[in-house]
């Protein structure tokens, strides 16, 4: 008996944690793919052009389409299977492990995180007109960039000239970064920049002088695309919870199913912001509009008799206001999308 089997219970070694790596992945391969395709089918029917912000996320549809494919392969590499046991049954399997786990995946991530918000910014680059806030943009967009190249080569020469060292230790003379501290903190600029990206529109929306309803629906909008940033903090917290070392094959399950989740769910933001054909033709279902109306019509009893109250008191031979009216030129339409421009409309228009 080998001094591994005189350590660790049968039972540990039989221990596997793959069947959620594998829901996650079919889940999201169908979902990335899905968005994609509504975004792609409401430009469609806006007849709008194709621009760089297509092409940036169908790059990131790619690589987040590669992550999940191999986060389907990875078990066979003996991912979600004690480290123990890999080495006693399928010994042949850790070199492809090591070139999978420590380079293909972290780079896949690297470019598979930045397309979509870079797709993003180059939106916002169109929608917003003021000059400051365009450069916002260009500086997060910039950030963005070199993140990715930088990560992309802190990964590829993570050791050098011997990058089997990264899982091979008795490599003379090899060495290495600090891989798990590389792997955890390289999302920290993702959530920097994606506070960056929820902030920018701020400004902009205050000044817009809309209906509630418009307004809310259109920070709404911007909210969505700033999804990541919750699915980012999440994976950073896995990453830094688990030590990657200690059980390098069966932590890596959860890690890659976490990488899975945050840069699908990068995609499917991004592509929500362009999905308004679509969804306008869902809302404007007869069904769904009687639900609206209902729901919008019992919660307003309570306020319409002293908002009207009101207005006789202080007007008392004017018409009423429209709400909204002349406002709608604090945004036109511009292809699929709203152009916000900050021109504070007179106190007679509000």
């Amino acid at each position: 008996m080998s001094s591994t089997e005189s350590v660790f219970s049968q039972a540990y070694l039989d221990e596997t944690n793959t069947r959620s790596l594998i829901i996650t992945c079919i889940v999201f391969i169908i979902l990335d793919t899905l968005f994609l395709a509504l975004r792609f089918l409401s430009r469609y029917y806006q007849k709008a052009g194709f621009g760089w912000e297509d092409v940036l996320m169908i790059a990131g549809w790619l690589t987040c389409l590669g992550l999940c494919i191999d986060g389907l392969i990875a078990p066979s590499l003996g991912v979600g299977t004690r480290f123990e046991k890999v080495i006693q049954v399928m010994p042949e399997k850790i070199t492809s492990w090591g070139w999978n786990g420590f380079y293909t995946i972290p780079i896949l991530y690297c470019f598979a995180v930045s397309f979509p918000k870079m797709s993003v910014l180059v939106l916002y680059l169109r929608i917003f007109v003021d000059r400051f806030t365009k450069a916002c943009c260009w500086t997060v967009l910039a950030v963005i960039s070199l993140s990715a190249v930088v990560n992309t080569f802190t990964v590829g020469f993570q050791c050098g000239k011997h990058p089997t060292a990264a899982w091979v230790s008795t490599i003379p003379g090899a060495h290495c970064n600090n891989i798990q501290a590389h792997l955890t903190y390289s999302g920290l600029p993702n959530i920097l920049t994606d506070v960056a990206m929820l902030i920018l529109p701020i400004p902009v929306l205050r000044k817009l002088h809309v209906a509630d309803h418009v307004k809310i629906g259109i920070i709404f909008t911007f909210l969505v695309a700033s999804a990541g940033l919750v699915t980012a903090i999440i994976r950073f917290v896995q990453f830094f919870l688990n030590t990657y070392a200690s059980d390098p094959t069966y932590n890596a399950a959860p890690l890659i199913m976490w990488v899975v989740i945050e840069t699908s769910i990068y995609l499917i933001s991004g592509c929500l912001l362009s999905c308004k054909q679509v969804l306008s033709r869902f809302i404007n279902n007869r069904y769904i509009l009687s639900i609206y109306t209902w729901f919008r019509s019992t919660t307003s009893r309570s306020r319409t008799g002293q908002s009207s109250n009101q207005y006789e008191s202080n007007n008392p031979g004017d018409p009423p206001p429209r709400r909204g009216g002349n406002s709608a030129k604090a945004f036109a339409a511009e292809g699929n999308y709203y152009r916000l421009e900050p021109t504070v409309l007179g106190e007679d228009h509000i």
